[in-house]
């Protein structure tokens, strides 16, 4: 077993825009729904007092998704910067490496 930490900048990046782009899925799909439920349903139609108890759980469980997509959307952006850092790091070492060998 090894103790060595190998990270591979690009899988990073990989891994940042397949985040990335299920965040975009969960953001379109949410304005899709909000369109459905949150305009055409709550706003346009329904009323009396099941129309205002759901409206309140559609906004909370909105609220809930639109927090679960910006997650994701900070993770993606985390790995980004962790494989610039990483590269940033092997540049210096490698450049550390050239000025002892001179």
């Amino acid at each position: 077993m090894s103790d060595e930490l190998q990270v591979e900048p690009d899988r990073l990046r990989d891994a940042a825009r397949f985040i990335a782009d299920k965040a975009q899925i969960i953001k379109d799909g949410i304005v899709q729904l909000d369109k459905t439920v949150g305009q055409e349903l709550l706003a346009d139609g329904w009323q009396g007092n099941a129309a205002s108890a759901y409206d309140e759980s559609w906004i909370e469980w909105k609220q809930g998704a639109d927090d679960i997509a910006a997650a994701l959307e900070e993770s993606a952006s985390n790995l980004v910067d962790a494989a610039h850092r990483y590269e940033m790091r092997d540049q210096v070492n490698r450049d550390a490496i050239a000025q002892a060998g001179e």
